[in-house]
């Protein structure tokens, strides 16, 4: 999707500013780029049927891709680390929002940089009703406005059993720093948006989920790519941020093909 936006000086394929890109999401868009972050994740968890009532044992979140190449899923590769713990210990069963799937088809996973790829079928994924997103070919600057979405656990509602209902964490952020390897993103209070969470929210689930950069051409129409996935989030047990601070892998280290370099 490709929605044009005001002149801009800058040069050809910039990352827009935090209030160009506020601008964008509190206008008549917001609902549009809520959707573009929401719709492109899903929460991936697991359980154990023997358990009554049901418990989920833990959770992070997917993000969808589509590159000229495949399609596939992006998660933390910490979030696949702790899966299979707990298959080592029997009879899990594993779920990607309200579809239970056989398992994770592992395309290549990384711990250095705590990421990790899996296929994903067409068919799955046309019935979760997700919209993959495209891979950036170029990366965010330090300053320039994201967004970024996931699902936390505590966020989860037991509507009935084997249905959870879910509200997906939302948010404008500021890219904080920028290397390589890595993107650490600030989300202030006053930069929240709808169906974000109160300040100190517990965001324990939203490993693996989208960090959005939205771009500019000299013809002044935005798009959007993957910039990056999230692999941490504030622990409000161990500190006290008067600001949210997340860190997401770049992007840039996933191939075309799902390999991790």
């Amino acid at each position: 999707m490709r929605i044009p936006t005001l002149p801009s000086p800058w040069p050809e394929g910039h990352p827009i500013s935090l209030e160009k890109a506020k601008s964008l999401v509190e206008g008549p868009l917001r609902s549009v780029y809520e959707k573009i972050a929401v719709s492109c994740s899903a929460p991936l968890f697991w359980f154990r049927l023997i358990d009554n009532p049901l418990r989920i044992l833990n959770n992070g979140t997917i993000t969808v891709v589509r590159t000229p190449k495949k399609r596939f899923g992006i998660t933390a590769a910490h979030v696949v680390d702790q899966y299979n713990e707990d298959v080592q210990k029997g009879g899990v069963t594993l779920q990607v929002k309200d579809k239970i799937i056989d398992g994770l088809r592992i395309i290549n996973s990384s711990s250095r940089r705590d990421l990790a790829t899996f296929e994903l079928d067409e068919q799955l994924v046309k019935k979760l009703g997700l919209e993959p997103i495209d891979l950036s070919s170029q990366p965010t600057v330090e300053g320039k406005g994201l967004l970024l979405a996931g699902y936390p656990g505590n966020t989860r509602v037991y509507a009935e059993p084997m249905q959870i209902e879910w509200s997906p964490f939302f948010a404008i952020t500021t890219a904080r720093t920028v290397t390589p390897d890595q993107i650490t993103i600030l989300v202030p209070p006053d930069d929240r948006v709808r169906n974000s969470l109160p300040l100190n929210c517990n965001l324990g689930g939203i490993s693996g989920g989208p960090v959005i950069g939205i771009f500019e051409t000299k013809s002044y129409v935005a798009s959007h790519s993957l910039s990056g996935v999230i692999t941490e989030h504030p622990s409000y047990d161990k500190n006290d941020f008067s600001i949210e601070r997340i860190v997401a892998a770049a992007a840039e280290a996933i191939t075309e093909s799902g390999n991790i370099r």
